[in-house]
Formats: C-alpha cells, sequence, structure tokens
C-alpha cells in the first residue's frame, strides 16, 4: 500500500469517527468553507515497529514535497482534513515495544 493510500485511508477513518461523533454529515458548509479550522494532528503510541509505517506516512503531511492530488480523494471531507493537518502533524514517538505472544503470556 502506498503512503498516499495509507494517508487517504486514515484521514478517511477519522472522517467517519468525526461525522458519527459530532452527528454530521458534512464538514463543509454550503458556501464550500470549511466548519473545521484550527486543526493539530497527535500521533503517537503504538508498537515501536508495528507503527512505523504509520508514522511514516503520516509525518508526509509535514513534508512540503508531497502533495496528495485532489482526484485521489473519495470525498470532500478527507480531502478538507487533509488540506487542513497539511503541515500541522505532531508525531511522538513510542516509548515501548510490544512483547511476543509467547513472553506476554508467561508475563
Amino acid at each position: 500500500m502506498t503512503s498516499n493510500k495509507i494517508i487517504i485511508d486514515f484521514l478517511g477513518h477519522i472522517c467517519d469517527n468525526l461525522e458519527h461523533h459530532l452527528q454530521t454529515r458534512s464538514f463543509i458548509d454550503e458556501q464550500g468553507n470549511s466548519r473545521i479550522s484550527n486543526c493539530i494532528f497527535f500521533i503517537s503510541g503504538g508498537d515501536k515497529i508495528e507503527g512505523y509505517y504509520l508514522r511514516q506516512a503520516i509525518s508526509r503531511l509535514n513534508s512540503d514535497e508531497i502533495d496528495i492530488p485532489d482526484e485521489e480523494f473519495n470525498d470532500k471531507n478527507t480531502l478538507n482534513l487533509y488540506k487542513l493537518l497539511k503541515n500541522n502533524v505532531l508525531i511522538l514517538n513510542p516509548i515501548f515495544m510490544m512483547l511476543p505472544n509467547k513472553q506476554e503470556v508467561n508475563g
């Protein structure tokens, strides 16, 4: 899966959850303006190894070298969130590694 696809899918899941919890169908008003502003995305946690690819993909939101074309987005809410979060991501490094299942069971 490409980094662009990971970013789009991840932001799509965030939009779905926001729509559900905020009970709204759109983050864009009738005039085409965003109803959300001043966003900062914090990403952290997860296993040091397992979360590596997600952190790498999301870190691309802070890169001026990367710009995902609007046509790659399935819906306007995800595109809007992408534009709001571009250069507004703070990534906190994980501080632990998951134990293999056998070690976890044995304590």
